[in-house]
């Protein structure tokens, strides 16, 4: 026992970049707070909010002891730096991602955890709903395969950020991007299947609630296209090859969005 178990559960930390998210984070966080899985730490990475995110996240810390709440200094850095930040910050062998305006189904990490056990999986992903800005649900799942190893993931990130447990000690050679420009997750996603032999576990379950968000970077497709292909580049993967993976994610892409969108 490592002393951060309890009752032979290992300790997961979740990590939560947020700016300006006072809208949306006291649902995220209440979604946290409701999991069955209950050894766990919320480690928050405020990056220079201007608004209540540091007030709010602060009265949920006088009632749960198990959220932290980091504030960035210097200048704004970002959601891959804010990552990272709480990374190196976190306590637990497992980590989980979750973004501020997304929410969790209360048996989320429960059920992660009696798949690592059963697998052995060290990377367990889930299918995910989606929710417009005011908390609407869309008539679409995004569903998930069982599992999916490298080049699959070349082809389509089908590992939504927020639905994501892993090992933390796959993640100290994989997730460690700084440039904002980047899909720094599906990098992380990308190594660790390719460098690792590893293979990602899929619950094919709506366990993630995601938020369609106009201020997302994920919102502007043209744009997210063009981070995808920049992704594929600082992976190694050589123009040609950058190219074809991207055909694949742009018809992939299409097919997605269009069963958001056009439900």
């Amino acid at each position: 026992m490592t002393g951060y178990e309890k009752n032979n559960d290992p300790l997961i930390s979740i990590i939560m970049p947020v700016r300006n998210g006072g809208q949306f984070i006291g649902g995220s966080i209440r979604s946290v707070i409701a999991q069955t899985y209950e050894n766990w730490e919320l480690v928050i990475v405020n990056d220079h909010s201007s608004d209540a995110t540091s007030d709010i996240v602060k009265e949920f810390i006088k009632s749960d002891k198990r959220i932290r709440l980091i504030n960035l200094r210097g200048k704004r850095s970002g959601a891959a730096c804010s990552r990272r930040c709480a990374i190196n910050n976190s306590r637990g062998s497992w980590i989980a991602f979750l973004d501020s305006d997304d929410k969790w189904a209360p048996e989320k990490l429960r059920l992660q955890m009696d798949e690592a056990g059963k697998s052995g999986s060290r990377l367990i992903f889930t299918a995910s709903m989606f929710m417009d800005e005011t908390g609407r649900l869309k008539n679409f799942v995004f569903h998930v395969p069982e599992r999916i190893a490298y080049p699959e993931i070349l082809k389509q990130d089908v590992i939504p950020c927020s639905s994501v447990l892993v090992r933390k000690d796959l993640l100290y050679d994989s997730f460690y991007e700084t440039d904002n420009f980047l899909c720094d997750d599906y990098a992380a996603w990308i190594r660790i299947l390719r460098d690792n032999g590893e293979t990602a576990k899929g619950i094919d379950l709506p366990l993630l609630k995601y938020r369609i968000s106009r201020t997302s970077l994920s919102y502007n497709k043209i744009k997210s296209s063009y981070r995808t292909y920049l992704t594929y580049r600082h992976v190694g993967l050589s123009v040609p090859a950058a190219v074809y993976y991207w055909c694949w994610y742009a018809v992939r892409s299409l097919k997605k969005y269009s069963g958001i969108y056009f439900e």
